[in-house]
């Protein structure tokens, strides 16, 4: 399965991102990731970027850590910090979104994921929520409800009020560390300890995240299409969506696929999509599966309001602008009309494309290395409601 997402994560299959990427894949475990078009048998189309491979590049997502097993040993202190310098600074910039470890102790010792920036010493950037570990001896999987931003050039660490969960062997990267935390944001100072060591613990970084963001189109009857996610890189089935929600209601929203034309011509949309909770992430299998071809462009309309945030900034395209709209929508399939307004923007949107046309109109999911997706991928429920898709959707 592909998917887009404008925001934009990071799935099994293949995704597709709609924002600040580049034609390329993101890169997670066994094919994963948010806003760009990534694309192969089991294409993955992102709204911001393209890509013929399954496996996303760095230009969408990053991993970082290393095998996660049982190991010979784990921190015995308290209120220590660590900042893994062997793993290497980010590669880009983007948000720590999700993380898997090994729990060689069970608790809830107050372990946070945190991000550091070389300065007179290391500065903490952020970190996480607390995760709690109720069970030792598994792989642990955690979409982080509190995203840290980072910066090309920072580094992954992390921090426990009680002793260590995550087990390590002493050899591979070096390892720095304090048994005397800072909690202080934007606070440097030097971490003394230091060893070569093997942690048990990957995270994910992916360049955009599906969260709430600063704005809502206002604008009634109104047609967008994400010029910047790029075109389709194959025939297909638009057939899932990810988005988060910022307004709730039912207002008319589907999803749309656009072809350049003289302008932007209608080729089909999506069902009417409900959204009756706002603050949450919402996960919807198409009861109408829109066919597109290679070239084709993902887009939406809404009769009320807006109600998936964006913000200003994106990636700007050969093409032009990365957002193209226009009031009073066209709903007439296979009419062309101009889209006379643009800006640059990033919506918090994914979607999930298809080689095939499913068999079924039901809620079951197309195996993730059946599919592809584009657009703002990278979400999960991150506040209330009821989830519509587990952690491990996210890895």
């Amino acid at each position: 399965m592909l998917r887009v997402c404008a925001l934009v994560s990071l799935l099994n299959p293949t995704l597709a991102f709609s924002r600040d990427l580049t034609d390329a894949p993101p890169v997670f475990e066994d094919d994963v990731i948010s806003l760009l078009q990534v694309q192969s048998h089991n294409k993955k189309h992102l709204s911001a970027a393209l890509s013929e491979n399954v496996q996303p590049p760095d230009e969408i997502r990053e991993l970082k850590g290393n095998d996660l097993t049982a190991r010979n040993s784990a921190d015995s202190d308290g209120n220590m910090e660590f900042c893994d310098q062997g793993a290497g600074s980010f590669a880009l910039d983007g948000y720590l979104t999700s993380a898997r470890f090994y729990v060689q102790q069970a608790g809830s010792f107050g372990f946070r994921f945190r991000v550091y920036r070389p300065a007179r010493g290391w500065s903490l950037v952020g970190q996480t929520e607390a995760i709690d570990m109720p069970q030792g001896g598994i792989i642990q999987e955690v979409t982080f409800s509190e995203p840290v931003e980072f910066k090309q050039g920072d580094y992954i660490g992390w921090s426990h009020d009680g002793r260590g969960q995550i087990p390590f062997d002493v050899g591979g990267a070096a390892v720095v560390w304090s048994t005397s935390k800072n909690d202080e944001v934007g606070a440097a100072r030097w971490l003394p300890g230091g060893q070569s060591r093997t942690y048990s613990y990957e995270v994910t970084a992916s360049r955009e995240v599906m969260i709430a963001r600063p704005l809502l189109d206002e604008s009634t009857n109104l047609e967008v299409c994400d010029q910047g996610a790029g075109f389709f890189s194959g025939d297909g089935w638009l057939i899932r969506a990810r988005f988060y929600v910022q307004r709730a209601g039912n207002f008319g929203f589907r999803f749309r696929i656009y072809r350049p034309a003289a302008g932007w011509k209608l080729i089909g949309q999506t069902e009417a999509l409900d959204m009756p909770q706002a603050g949450v992430v919402r996960d919807v299998t198409f009861s109408e599966p829109v066919e597109f071809q290679r070239g084709d462009y993902i887009g939406w309309s809404h009769d009320g309001k807006g109600q998936i945030p964006f913000q200003l900034g994106g990636q700007h395209r050969g093409l032009g602008r990365r957002i193209v709209w226009q009031e009073n929508k066209n709903d007439d399939v296979g009419s062309d009309r101009h889209l006379g307004k643009g800006e640059d923007r990033t919506y918090s949107y994914e979607v999930y494309t298809s080689p095939d046309r499913p068999t079924t109109t039901t809620t079951e999911v197309p195996e993730l290395d059946e599919a592809a997706a584009e657009a703002d991928p990278h979400l999960k429920q991150l506040m209330g409601g009821d989830k519509d898709l587990d952690t491990s959707d996210l890895q």
